[in-house]
């Protein structure tokens, strides 16, 4: 297969870019070096611009929680704090979230291999 873009993880950034790209006709590969997607930890929140930046549609297949605010920490102590009344953003179930994301890439065109260290690529 011949390759013209290779995106190396499969996060909400990667996926996204690889669907952007495959669906103007480039051939694209996803590499990612954890055998499942969504392991990598993180707070798994997310604003509304972000789904929408993503283009994909709010759903209650990987919405968890419809959020209004969030506090923010710093190691330090410091802290701040963000309030929106209609509606800041979700929390998500992360690994639904990534397999909707990784579905709508490979329905655009790119190919994923998962469990891929650098360096070891084999198609």
């Amino acid at each position: 297969m011949k390759t013209d873009v290779i995106v190396v993880g499969a996060g909400p950034a990667g996926l996204t870019a690889a669907r952007a790209i495959s669906s103007r006709g480039f051939n694209v590969v996803i590499l990612e070096r954890e055998r499942y997607l969504g392991v990598k930890p993180c707070g798994e929140a997310v604003s509304k611009k972000t789904i929408n930046t993503a283009e994909v549609a709010p759903s209650k297949d990987f919405i968890i929680k419809e959020i209004t605010c969030a506090s923010i920490y710093a190691p330090n102590g410091r802290n701040v704090s963000i309030e929106d009344e209609s509606g800041a953003g979700y929390i998500l179930n992360k690994t639904l979230f990534l397999q909707n994301l990784a579905e709508k890439a490979a329905e655009a065109g790119a190919h994923i291999y998962m469990n891929q260290a650098k360096g070891e690529f084999r198609p």
